[in-house]
C-alpha cells in the first residue's frame, strides 16, 4: 500500500462540504424568521371569531407553538453537530422547516372549519 499516494490525493468531498456549509448556514439563518412567521400564523388562528367563539382550542395552538420552536431548535443543534463532524447537514433544517410549516398549515386549515368536530 502506497501511503504517499493516499496523502497526496485531493479530497473529492471538499467542494461538496463547502456548498453544504453555505446552504446549511442560509437555512439556519432563515429558521428564526420562519419560526416567528409560524408563531404569528398560529396566534391568528387561535384568535376569537367575531361572534366570540374560538376557532382552534387553546391547547392545540399552544402545542403547535411549542412544537414549532422545539423542532427548529433541535434541528439547529443537530445541524451544527453534523457540520462540525463534516457530514452533509443541509437536509436537517430543510426538513424541520417543512415539518413545522405542515404543522402550522394543518392547524390553520383546522381553524378555518370550526364545525369539524
Amino acid at each position: 500500500m502506497d501511503t504517499k499516494a493516499q496523502v497526496n490525493e485531493p479530497d473529492t468531498r471538499q467542494p461538496l462540504i463547502i456548498i453544504d456549509r453555505v446552504f446549511s448556514t442560509i437555512l439556519l439563518v432563515a429558521q428564526p424568521v420562519v419560526a416567528v412567521a409560524n408563531f404569528f400564523f398560529v396566534a391568528l388562528t387561535e384568535s376569537d371569531w367575531p361572534d366570540g367563539t374560538r376557532s382552534v382550542p387553546h391547547w392545540a395552538a399552544t402545542a403547535a407553538i411549542l412544537l414549532v420552536f422545539l423542532i427548529l431548535f433541535a434541528a439547529a443543534v443537530v445541524t451544527i453537530v453534523m457540520l462540525a463532524t463534516r457530514r452533509i447537514a443541509f437536509w436537517v433544517p430543510l426538513l424541520a422547516l417543512a415539518l413545522t410549516s405542515i404543522i402550522v398549515g394543518a392547524l390553520t386549515a383546522y381553524g378555518q372549519t370550526p364545525d369539524i368536530l
